[in-house]
């Protein structure tokens, strides 16, 4: 791929423009939203639609970018390539995206980065930054109801308990489905959901067959910079806001939920990153997002010559933060304890630029649209020192703010 031609254009208002490319039914639109512009995660937003080419399998990915070209210096990470959804399971649904409306919020910038046929790809988002179109209409807030009672969540928190106390893992991450019908484009309800509880790792992404996700994810997955060096940031601890930070940094069951999850992350960093260059950044951090608090630990590394993103992302797939530890006794566990598959829900919306870069969320506090269904799940960590009451009440804090 050759490098990109980049035209500097007006910072564009990113939900009208959003809500145009709707309105002309544009494909597979994109939208990776930093819409908590103020959160360290949170400086660039990139925008695009209607890819090249589909890429309906993780292991045809690589061969989708092709070789490395270079990246333009001063610019947004994300210069084009393949972006959109990886699935818990590891599969991928993914658009290749020769046109990106790139935008640096910190220093209210905006550029559109092309490849290839320069004349259409640029023509065409500079179509949707110059229409005007009316705005959306607040969509109705979604009723969503859980598919379990308490007692029934609880019973399966327990039952996660006994599995620690039978030494057969340390800690599992469990969730239960909040479900109902929904009016309304999904886009609107995307623009209504950034609105109320804006995220730094957010995104909405439009798969085709009826199928949405809608994120307001605050956590990152797997991020690759320049010359290889590489960082994971799970999230363990959460507090809603209104109640004392200090609640939080100092719960030794909190923090011991951390710590087990960075030496995962640590362990799986390892085996595609050079010898030695794997450490803990920061360790339980507090962070305070729109709705929570969160302990927030980052781990770094290098990747070892000859190894990219892709290895990155299959080494470390799942992330551990939403699976458990160990993770692959920790998912059997979880997949017979919840009631229907994962699907996109702990998956990623991802990207694995043109120039080697990459960035990924880990979809939580995320909304699917499908069928005339819009499904939400949330959950948390379950260790020896869990509440069974006091777990059930996490998953109805993280709801909070999801569904308006």
């Amino acid at each position: 791929m050759d490098a990109p031609h980049v035209t500097e254009v007006p910072a564009p208002d990113l939900p009208r423009v959003f809500a145009a490319m709707n309105a002309a039914a544009a494909r597979h639109i994109l939208w990776l939203d930093s819409a908590d512009a103020a959160h360290p995660y949170g400086r660039y937003s990139f925008l695009c639609c209607d890819p090249d080419a589909v890429i309906g399998a993780f292991a045809d990915i690589r061969a989708a970018l092709g070789p490395l070209c270079p990246a333009v210096p001063g610019l947004p990470p994300f210069q084009g390539g393949a972006a959109g959804l990886i699935f818990y399971d590891g599969r991928a649904f993914m658009g290749l995206y020769t046109q990106v409306l790139a935008v640096d919020h910190a220093a209210d910038r905006a550029w559109l980065i092309t490849h290839g046929d320069i004349e259409r790809n640029g023509s065409f988002i500079r179509m949707f930054i110059e229409r005007n179109v009316s705005f959306y209409k607040e969509p109705q807030p979604l009723r969503l109801a859980p598919t379990l009672t308490p007692a029934e969540y609880e019973a399966r928190v327990a039952r996660v308990i006994e599995h620690i106390r039978e030494g057969d893992i340390f800690q599992a991450n469990l969730s239960q489905r909040f479900t109902g019908p929904y009016r309304g484009p999904p886009y609107a309800h995307y623009l209504a959901l950034r609105a109320r509880n804006p995220a730094p790792m957010g995104g909405y992404f439009d798969a085709g067959g009826g199928q949405v996700v809608a994120s307001a994810s605050p956590e990152r997955f797997l991020r690759v910079r320049a010359k290889g060096r590489v960082e994971t940031c799970p999230i363990k601890g959460t507090l809603p806001r209104g109640q004392n930070a200090m609640t939080l940094i100092n719960s030794a069951k909190d923090r011991a939920e951390n710590v087990m999850i960075v030496d995962l992350m640590r362990n799986d960093l390892s085996r595609v990153c050079a010898d030695v260059s794997v450490e803990v950044a920061k360790l339980c951090e507090l962070q305070t997002f729109a709705k929570v608090h969160h302990l927030v630990s980052t781990v770094t590394g290098v990747l070892a010559p000859g190894r990219d993103a892709l290895d990155l992302l299959e080494a470390c797939w799942p992330g551990g933060s939403v699976t458990g530890a160990p993770k692959a006794r920790a998912m059997e566990i979880i997949e017979a304890l919840e009631d229907a598959p994962r699907r996109a829900y702990c998956g990623s919306l991802a990207y694995i630029g043109f120039d080697g870069r990459a960035d990924s969320n880990i979809l939580i506090r995320t909304l699917t649209f499908e069928g005339g269904q819009a499904t939400l799940r949330t959950g948390g960590g379950i260790t020896l020192a869990s509440d069974t009451a006091a777990e059930y009440a996490e998953t109805l804090a993280k709801a909070d703010g999801m569904t308006g």
